[in-house]
């Protein structure tokens, strides 16, 4: 923080509620935002190249991210932050008629339909012009037959997270529409579980050191304690997953 200032004023981030509002915390989303730039000229060098060798127009181009864990709690996760990643697809005007006509036609196009990772194989294959393998279970996202009504249409997804590194949990999670379910199966671990990788981070550490030190409200404080067996979240309504729904009776 002392020696290495951001390009982005650490003032004015807007923290996640349920992370503590502390110099550190804004520096690292500060930092965060940094970091974007940088992989924006790198993605810059990529498409650079490609121009410079003619092959731009035959490249499709897929970015989407991983979470590295630079703001904790995030990457490892079944939470929305954990799992909504970024995606963008740049599909090259000499194939865009591979396409459905819906997403020929406009320049840019921004999808609400729910995409996997498990996606990524078989949208692949389709585009090559080759059969999904029987042992895939995505779904092609580009195809000559998929409108962007169809796509959009495509509310649910499955989740799972278990070992991380020496942490170890089980969970399962279904997203469908707004709603989100979760299941816990180790309810006694909490999320902050320890993880050597993530506590070398300034900010894991800060957060544990103020929850010790009874200094987080109860949101904040969430992450390192048990968690219910049973989590049902409205995510339109609450975002960040907060408010447990699963044990009102007009939810069961």
């Amino acid at each position: 923080m002392e020696n290495l200032p951001t390009i982005h004023n650490p003032n004015s981030v807007e923290l996640d509620p349920i992370h503590p509002n502390t110099e550190l915390f804004r520096y690292t989303y500060a930092r965060y935002l940094d970091l974007h730039k940088k992989v924006d000229k790198e993605m810059g060098v990529v498409i650079n190249q490609l121009k410079e060798e003619g092959l731009l127009e035959d490249t499709f181009i897929f970015y989407f991210g991983d979470h590295g864990g630079v703001l904790p709690g995030s990457k490892g996760f079944v939470s929305e932050r954990g799992l909504n990643v970024p995606l963008v697809v740049r599909v090259p005007k000499n194939f865009r008629h591979l396409l459905h006509k819906d997403l020929q036609a406009k320049l840019s196009t921004r999808v609400d339909g729910v995409i996997s990772f498990i996606d990524f194989a078989p949208t692949l294959l389709e585009l090559a012009g080759l059969p999904k393998s029987k042992l895939q279970d995505g779904e092609s996202f580009l195809s000559k037959n998929l409108s962007l009504d169809d796509l959009n249409k495509r509310d649910a997804n499955f989740s799972f997270a278990d070992r991380f590194d020496e942490k170890y949990d089980m969970v399962r999670g279904f997203r469908k529409g707004k709603y989100k379910y979760i299941r816990n199966y180790l309810p006694f671990n909490p999320d902050g579980l320890f993880s050597s990788y993530r506590y070398k981070q300034a900010a894991y550490r800060d957060w544990k050191h103020l929850f010790k030190a009874n200094k987080l409200n109860s949101v904040q404080s969430a992450f390192f304690k048990h968690k219910p067996l049973e989590a049902l979240y409205d995510l339109e309504q609450d975002p960040f997953e907060t408010k447990n729904l699963a044990l009102l009776p007009q939810y069961t």
